[in-house]
């Protein structure tokens, strides 16, 4: 009775390690994070306005601040003298704009 017993667990705990795996496979992929645009190193220009953030990436062009990291839950910056570093939170931005300038035919 007691083998019978041990058996019957031993199988109901198989299944269900099984089952749990099968699931974790099964996840959707996360979608990207609102700051997957931005890289480390970047330079950004950063306007605040009533307590919100919004970043602005100029291609190409040297900009006050610079990406240190991005997660997906935070940026983090230096200004361009690297004496000042910042958190920024996603609930801090209000938007991230990136600009590509064009040269003007003459």
């Amino acid at each position: 009775m007691n083998r019978t017993i041990s058996i019957l667990l031993c199988g109901c705990f198989i299944a269900t390690t099984v089952l749990v795996l099968a699931q974790e496979q099964r996840q959707e992929p996360r979608h990207p994070s609102v700051f997957s645009m931005l890289k480390q190193g970047q330079s950004i220009m950063l306007t605040e306005t009533a307590g919100r953030y919004e970043i602005t990436v100029l291609k190409g062009i040297q900009a006050g601040h610079k990406i240190l990291e991005v997660k997906s839950e935070f940026i983090a910056v230096e200004d361009i003298s690297g004496t000042t570093q910042t958190v920024i939170p996603i609930y801090s931005v209000a938007s991230i704009k990136t600009i590509k300038l064009v040269a003007k035919s003459p």
